[in-house]
Order: C-alpha cells, then sequence, then structure tokens
C-alpha cells in the first residue's frame, strides 16, 4: 500500500514537470525569472570574489605552514608548483560544493516571501482561490519558513556528509552519491510542499508529518528541483522558479489527499 501510494505520488511530480513550461508561457510568468537570476547572479559573483581573494593567501599559508616552499633540492620548485595546485583546486571545488549544497537554502530563505507569492499566485490562476493579506501573519510566514529551512538544513547537512564519508568506502562508494542525490531531493521537494501547506495555516509540525506521508511527492518535485540545477549556468537562475510552480501543480492536483492526511495527523 505505501509502496504504491509512494509510486502514485513520484508519478505525479514527474508527469508535472512538462505542462510547467506550458503553464509559464501561457501565463505569462517569464519575467519573474529575473529575480532569482538575479540573486545568482549576485552569489556567484560573490562566491567567485571570495574564491579568487582568499584560496590563493589560504594556499600560500598552507605551503609556508608545512614549509615545502623552503624545500632546497633538484625538482623542489616543480613539487611545489604541483602540491599548490592540487590545493588551490582541491578548495575550489570544496568551495563549488558547498556553494551548490547551500545555494537552495539560501535561496527558500531569501527568496522566501517572492516564491510563496508565486506559489500563491499558481494556486489562484488554477482554482481562483483568494488568500487575504496581513503584514502579521505575513511576517509569521517568514519566520515559519526561517524555522523550517533551518530545521531540515541541521538534518540534511549531517546525512550528507556521513554519506560523503562512505562514498570513500569499497562498494558502498558506489552508490553514496546516489543516496546524497535522493537525501538534498527528498529534502529540496520538502521545502517546496511547505509553501502550500504554510498557506493552510499548518504548524512546523503538522507540515513535517503530512510531507512524510507524501515522500514521493517530496522526493519527485525535489529531483526535478536538482536536476535543473545542475544545468551549468542557467540552472541556478531558472530551477527556484521553475520547481515551486512544478510543486503548486502537482500538489494542487493531491490537494484532497494532502488536506485528509493533515486532519487526520492533526
Amino acid at each position: 500500500m505505501l509502496n504504491t501510494k509512494f509510486r502514485k505520488d513520484f508519478t505525479i511530480a514527474i508527469k508535472t514537470f512538462p505542462k510547467t513550461w506550458k503553464f509559464i508561457r501561457e501565463n505569462r510568468m517569464l519575467k519573474y525569472f529575473l529575480v532569482p537570476a538575479l540573486l545568482a547572479l549576485i552569489l556567484f559573483g560573490t562566491t567567485g570574489y571570495l574564491i579568487y581573494e582568499f584560496v590563493p593567501n589560504l594556499v600560500y599559508w598552507i605551503s609556508d605552514l608545512f614549509g615545502y616552499d623552503d624545500w632546497q633540492f633538484k625538482g623542489s620548485g616543480i613539487i611545489e608548483k604541483v602540491l599548490n595546485f592540487i590545493l588551490g583546486l582541491g578548495m575550489i571545488v570544496a568551495s563549488g560544493s558547498i556553494f551548490f549544497i547551500t545555494y537552495r537554502y539560501i535561496v527558500l530563505i531569501v527568496l522566501s516571501p517572492f516564491l510563496a507569492w508565486i506559489a500563491e499566485k499558481t494556486e489562484r490562476i488554477i482554482t481562483g482561490k483568494e488568500y487575504s493579506f496581513s503584514t502579521a501573519q505575513f511576517m509569521n510566514d517568514i519566520l515559519r519558513g526561517i524555522r523550517m529551512n533551518l530545521r531540515n538544513f541541521i538534518r540534511e547537512i549531517p546525512l550528507t556528509l556521513v554519506l560523503l564519508v562512505l562514498g570513500f568506502i569499497p562498494i558502498i562508494g558506489i552508490i553514496a552519491p546516489i543516496l546524497i542525490f535522493i537525501t538534498s531531493a527528498y529534502y529540496a521537494g520538502f521545502g517546496l510542499i511547505d509553501m502550500y501547506l504554510e498557506r493552510q495555516r499548518m504548524s512546523v509540525g503538522e507540515s513535517v508529518k503530512v510531507v512524510q506521508s507524501h515522500r514521493g511527492l517530496a522526493l519527485g518535485i525535489g529531483a526535478i528541483f536538482n536536476l535543473l540545477l545542475a544545468i551549468p549556468i542557467l540552472g541556478v537562475m531558472i530551477s527556484p522558479l521553475f520547481s515551486v510552480i512544478t510543486a503548486t501543480l502537482a500538489v494542487l492536483e493531491t490537494e484532497e489527499t494532502l488536506l485528509e492526511n493533515a486532519k487526520r495527523e492533526g
């Protein structure tokens, strides 16, 4: 029963993906891509600047700490250059990895009001449902979104680090990248589904229970987000908006079941 439900939810998420582009074009929402694109450019620029400024200094500091920059024998200069290159490349790769791991949470927190508005707009176009605006409720929603994303971040990162370590173990290391992708996708989908549950005035605890009962939906939506994010340069610009609209369309398709689960858990 659970497996059937998981497959059904996952299939709904994946089948919604091709409908999203059509929905965006028909409702003239292309202009909204500019907001996440601008944030992506700022984050890219900041990350690039920090790498440019600090990586060379860190490499020189490490070479001085271990003293291999003072080696005086035939070929020592070549060895120093090779070590510095490996160190620098490793730091750049590590910085890039940290950027992509944290990018999703930065987007979901910084762009939370904007993405929530896009999700609400999508729901209004589909259902005609209007939500009344309250400044106090708006601020509460922002704080709630931050709490939810911090909760997911605290759970995802340690698990990801454990899987990274397991990746160095023979045989187990083969499936570690797959497990990391699944973990990341689940929590990405979690955050996107929560934007709908937030509008239903669910608490963090209630939202957690509902998403846990729809893991297939969360995983499917998050997989779409991660695959879009993997597209060089363009991915960080289009993935937030595209994914939140996909999530809203998919959630509306399973709305009745979601709300039934919410009442049961409540």
